[in-house]
């Protein structure tokens, strides 16, 4: 029995032990907001805390709980923080036993996501949101209409008001798409520009954002869309300031470093177009495989119902739903991978803002400072006792070896047109005029130039291709040593057959590209391009034509771009540590005196007002005492550390806010508190809310509210005495507020006006002219598209005047030259036809997308090129 006796104290003093060992850990951080950018109006963040070993967390903002996530894997307590206005995060780890750092880091995406995806509807097209709004629904997801503002309510294949109303309150984004979707006939690019045109930024874009605000007082419109993606007018939208960003052409985008304002305003998406759900699941593949953090935006236009066919631009609701289920089941929420956000574009880029420039700083909570509310005087012997302090201050220097990471991404450094002058390109971008080398610089050494009139295929900035330098020529350019990417655009003017040129490239003496035949791979006056990694050691990129076995090597155009970095780098902080260490010898002297005790309380008073709901929290009253015994000496050694950092990293580290030690003390003590009393507020307000629709008789209707309101407040009470006693009291401050409120109701009277409207109907008529040209006002037409096995390409258009050949150029989606048809065919002024025979010419081809041009000339061998067109194989 003794035995056992000893085995059972034994455990209960090992569990006594694990429970003094374990104890809950706190952290608090501050959110200072004030850098982000008036525009973001949804402010949400994701961050991460480290709390070494514990069993979960818990987290506070404000005041008030919001969940939590702890993962015993990294150590890491995740939450959101959604409020706009929040300010003070408490996260606490509760059961800690060690290991702990503190740091705070914001997730590269909401909900510690890895990657986004986003899915935009341009056009408001009704199917919008009869068709596709029912698919995402199912699945809990939102997208975003691109508004052409003039058409809604405007009847047709367009959105009415109502339904755009519906998807705004079930959270879908509004994006700006302009007021009329504008196109000056020129080939399918809209006739927007900055100002000096019929139609300008100012009477197309800022109307349209007018609109969406005022039609949604809350929402702000932050996101634009470019109509044909037509990009000639983004400088200046980028100056007006109008929006966070906009999309435009195809591509990807990622999310691990915050876009520069340029790359903003040309965010990247993909075509959802047809029914190839093949290469719409590969996008998110791509996606959620890539080693970084990427952002996938989606787009169409119409989505027909079921299954129907859809036409060009367009898609059915059979492949949308496809690919939703696809994404969510393999992504999203039903899937066990689940690290796919799917949110309206401007929502994620609005996160990407918030992260950049939200700062998460240490925060200590508020400690006490007493102030008297009551005083007694007693007499009672009391002993007198003689502080004597000793401090000791010591103060060492600790080196910290703290990682930051160097943000990736690309940085172009230099943009030279070969051969020719200064341009801007239709995305902006300044091309350098041609200069000869001079030493911490760059340019050319050797070489002769050249030009063409002549248009050129495959691009819309012909001026980077219709000069050239060529010859036995060297470019030079002064670099920083690191990692590149050499751009070299090229168009073949001169050659016209396979084998006329043949030449090779060098980048510092490494070949990067070998026996390079323009012609054969792209055609004449048709643009070509080479991409290659280049790496720089000695401070300068050398790029060298080397002559090939036929005639001499050319310049076109080149590009330098720098690759930076993404490895992190250490720096070495010295963090001074001051030591101080207190020595208190109490010597009691007994006299018998009469003693004042002041008692002293402290109150903290913080109101939370929720307009929804009446909320009863406790007050917790903490009261001190410090009472005078009869010891002998009492010793005691304080130690305080503080810890200065000057380096600026993405990880801030909370400090941990001070504890009590409560001790059972039997005294005799008396509070005064002074509590309140609910108190009733009158408030009249008034507040006309003005609805104006067509001409109506008005009616006052007076609402008298009384509206409860509870205000929590903590008061903190102190009473010195020589061993500390908490005293736990709750305050209650109940306030009743009575609005007064005027509803201005407006009844709509309708009236029937009969308007006289003259309706003209123009006669068709064929205009003969002497330059040979299409019909500015008619469209090339290709059907069908997309075209199946064993059908003919049909190609319809309008000519100027007679002609008497055609040539049909075809290339595939990296403008590769792969097939030419040409043939002596009698077109008419008006409208013609070329057939493009399937087991002719198609039979062979891949399922995908190609472009192709038709080149058409007259008996005088007069020509005239068609803008590039589009069909897709299934």
């Amino acid at each position: 029995m003794d035995f056992l006796r000893k085995i059972y104290i034994i455990l209960i003093i090992i569990s006594l032990s694990i429970n003094l060992l374990s104890a809950d850990i706190q952290y608090s951080f501050l959110l200072d907001k004030s850098a982000i950018p008036s525009d973001v109006f949804m402010r949400k963040i994701t961050l991460k805390v480290h709390l070494g070993n514990c069993s979960s967390c818990t987290v506070e903002v404000d005041g008030n709980s919001i969940p939590a996530v702890y993962n015993s894997a990294t150590k890491l307590c995740t939450f959101n923080v959604d409020d706009n206005n929040a300010s003070v995060v408490v996260v606490t780890g509760i059961n800690y036993t060690g290991g702990a750092t503190g740091a705070c880091t914001k997730a590269t995406l909401y909900n510690d996501k890895k990657w986004a995806y986003s899915f935009t509807f341009d056009d408001d097209y009704d199917t919008q949101y009869t068709v596709a709004y029912p698919v995402f629904q199912e699945k809990g997801y939102r997208g975003g209409i691109a508004v052409i503002t003039s058409t809604i309510d405007s009847g047709g294949a367009y959105m009415t008001g109502t339904h755009l109303d519906a998807l705004y309150a079930a959270g879908w984004s509004i994006f700006n798409h302009t007021v009329n979707h504008v196109d000056d006939g020129t080939g399918g690019y809209s006739g927007i520009r900055c100002s000096g045109s019929q139609y300008t930024i100012f009477n197309q874009i800022l109307p349209a954002k007018q609109w969406i605000e005022n039609r949604y007082p809350n929402y702000i419109n932050t996101y634009y869309v470019y109509p044909y993606n037509d990009m000639n007018y983004k400088s200046c939208l980028m100056e007006q300031n109008w929006f966070l960003g906009a999309e435009s052409i195809v591509g990807d985008n990622y999310v691990d470093t915050f876009p520069n304002t340029d790359a903003r305003y040309e965010l990247r998406r993909q075509q959802f177009y047809g029914i190839d759900i093949v290469t719409f699941n590969g996008w998110a593949d791509d996606a959620a495989n890539d080693s970084r953090p990427r952002w996938l935006i989606a787009f169409t236009h119409s989505v027909l119902p079921k299954n129907e066919p859809p036409s060009t631009y367009f898609t059915n609701e059979d492949t949308l739903r496809a690919h939703i289920n696809y994404i969510y089941n393999t992504y999203g929420e039903g899937s066990t991978r689940n690290d796919m956000w799917f949110a309206p574009s401007d929502e994620v880029l609005m996160y990407l803002f918030t992260r950049q420039y939200l700062n998460v700083t240490p925060y200590t909570l508020p400690t006490s400072t007493p102030t008297p509310t009551g005083t007694w005087y007693t007499s009672t012997p009391t002993n007198t006792g003689t502080a004597t302090f000793t401090a000791t201050n010591t103060s060492t220097n600790t080196s910290t070896v703290t990682p930051t990471d160097t943000p990736c991404g690309w940085t172009t450094l230099y943009r030279v047109n070969c051969g020719g002058s200064q341009y801007v390109d239709t995305q902006g971008f300044t091309w350098a005029a041609d200069k000869a080398w001079t030493t911490g610089s760059w340019g050319y050494v050797g070489g002769n130039t050249a030009n063409t009139p002549n248009s050129i295929n495959g691009t819309q900035d012909d001026p980077l291709y219709q000069t050239e330098r060529y010859g036995s020529s060297t470019y030079r350019f002064t670099v920083p040593n690191g990692n590149y990417i050499v751009r070299l655009l090229y168009a073949e003017f001169y050659c016209t057959t396979s084998g006329c040129r043949i030449f090779s490239v060098d980048a510092d003496g490494t070949r990067i590209i070998s026996n390079l035949d323009i012609y054969s791979k792209a055609g004449y006056c048709a643009a070509y391009e080479e991409m290659h990694n280049v790496s720089v050691s000695d401070g300068e990129l050398t790029l060298e034509g080397i002559v090939g076995s036929v005639d001499e090597p050319k310049w076109s155009a080149i590009e330098v771009i720098q690759i930076n970095s993404c490895s992190p780098t250490a720096t070495l902080t010295f963090t001074e540590t001051n030591t101080i260490v207190v020595t208190n010898t109490l010597t009691n002297t007994f006299t018998n005196t009469l003693t004042s005790t002041n008692t002293q309380t402290v109150t903290y008073t913080k109101t939370l007002t929720d307009t929804d709901t009446i909320t009863s929290t406790s007050t917790r009253t903490f009261t001190f005492t410090n009472t005078s015994t009869r010891t002998n000496t009492l010793t005691f050694t304080s130690t305080t550390s503080s810890t200065i950092t000057r380096t600026q990293t993405e990880t801030v580290t909370g400090t941990q806010p001070p504890t009590w030690t409560f001790t059972d003390t039997s005294t005799n003590t008396y509070t005064q508190t002074n509590s309140s009393t609910p108190t009733q507020i009158y408030t009249n307000t008034q507040t006309p809310t003005h609805t104006v629709t067509g001409t109506s008789p008005a009616t006052w209707t007076n609402t008298n509210t009384f509206t409860a309101t509870v205000t929590l407040t903590w008061t903190y009470t102190f009473t010195r005495s020589a061993t500390q006693t908490a005293t736990l009291s709750y305050t209650f401050t109940h306030t009743e507020t009575m609005s007064f409120t005027v509803t201005y109701t407006n009844t709509t009277v309708f009236t029937s006006t009969l308007t006289p409207t003259n309706t003209f109907t123009p006669t068709a008529s064929e205009t003969i002219t002497d330059k040979l040209d299409f019909n500015k006002n008619y469209l090339i037409i290709t059907y069908p598209n997309p075209i199946s096995k064993n059908k003919d390409l049909k190609i319809n258009f309008y000519l100027t005047k007679t002609a008497n050949f055609y040539t049909f150029k075809l290339y595939t989606v990296s403008f590769r030259f792969i097939l030419e048809k040409k043939e002596e065919k009698l077109f008419k002024a008006g409208e013609n036809e070329i057939i493009i025979k399937y087991d002719e010419c198609l039979k062979k081809l891949a399922k995908g997308t190609y472009y192709y041009i038709i080149i058409i000339e007259d008996d005088k061998g007069k020509k005239v090129i068609s803008k590039i067109q589009k069909f897709m194989i299934l």
